[in-house]
């Protein structure tokens, strides 16, 4: 049982390694993370957006600003 303790432990200290070494590209962009393990974000790296699918089967950008095609809408199942 340790010992498979400290294996799982190097699994994830190996992997941690592997995305710290440097910047990769993705589909979606630039990939890198900084030294507490955060992704980077903003110009020049990936960049999320927020979808919503909204009345009549319209997909809608919500953010970031800078991309939104449309404004956030509260479900009416999360209503009360």
């Amino acid at each position: 049982m340790v010992l498979l303790s400290l294996f799982d432990g190097l699994v994830v200290f190996l992997c941690v390694m592997v995305v710290l070494e440097g910047d990769r590209s993705g589909t979606a962009g630039r990939i890198a993370f900084d030294d507490t393990h955060d992704l980077r974000y903003g110009p020049g790296y990936a960049q999320v957006m927020f979808v919503q699918w909204q009345e009549g089967g319209k997909r809608a950008i919500v953010w970031p600003k800078e991309r939104a095609d449309g404004k956030f809408v509260l479900p009416a199942m999360a209503k009360k």
